[in-house]
Formats: structure tokens, C-alpha cells, sequence
């Protein structure tokens, strides 16, 4: 899946013209292109102008905040642990499908006392 902030600075096209995979894993060379085309690709990504923000604060300075540092799959979790205590402090039973694995399997590592039940698909 892509995510909703698809901005073209952020897409990778490692794929031939039939949409397979242009790497060859058994030829070094062609590894460190793709990793070359990633980094360059991660890069123009974090530079981008629509992930940057600038916040005044109130004494009148402002600060910078980067929108790639605040979205990642921890954060997730604090967020869901936040909403957790917002509904009064039950502990949670979770179903995790796809990515939703990832992000509640990271809230039961780091929100463990928290979590009731838990099942990974």
C-alpha cells in the first residue's frame, strides 16, 4: 500500500516496463544502484517542503517541526495509548491485521500492562 501523502518525491521506481522487480540480488552491482535510487529517493523525500512546518511559539520564536518525525508506527501506538486513557483507562483486546501487526504489536511492546487480549494475522 502507499501512503496517503503520496508526493512524487517520495516514490521509488525500481520496476522494469512489465512492473517486476529491477534488482538483481545475485549481482552486487545492481544492489547498490537500488540502494543509490532509495537513498536518493529518501532524500528528496525529507526535503520536501509539504512535510516541514514552522510553529510560533509563544514567547515569540518560532520553531521548526518535520512531519516525518511525528508518523511512525511508535507514535501510532502512543496515539492509541492516548485514546486508551481517554476512554477510561480499560485495558485493550486487539485484532491486528496487515500493518495493524506491526502497530499493535508495537503497542503491546511498549503499552504491555495495558493490553487485555491480542491476536496477529
Amino acid at each position: 500500500s502507499e501512503p496517503t501523502f503520496v508526493v512524487p518525491e517520495c516514490a521509488a521506481q525500481l520496476q522494469d516496463t512489465e512492473g517486476k522487480l529491477a534488482v538483481n540480488y545475485n549481482d552486487e552491482e545492481s544492489i547498490r544502484d537500488a540502494a543509490k535510487v532509495y537513498k536518493e529517493v529518501h532524500l528528496n523525500c525529507w526535503n520536501h517542503p509539504g512535510f516541514k512546518l514552522e510553529a510560533i511559539q509563544d514567547d515569540g520564536t518560532s520553531r521548526a517541526f518535520h512531519f516525518l518525525e511525528y508518523s511512525g508506527t511508535r507514535q501510532l501506538a502512543e496515539d492509541i495509548e492516548r485514546i486508551r486513557r481517554l476512554f477510561g483507562d480499560q485495558k485493550l483486546s486487539v485484532y491486528g491485521i496487515s500493518y495493524g501487526t506491526v502497530v499493535m504489536g508495537s503497542y503491546a511492546t511498549v503499552f504491555s500492562d495495558n493490553v487485555n487480549l491480542m491476536v496477529l494475522n
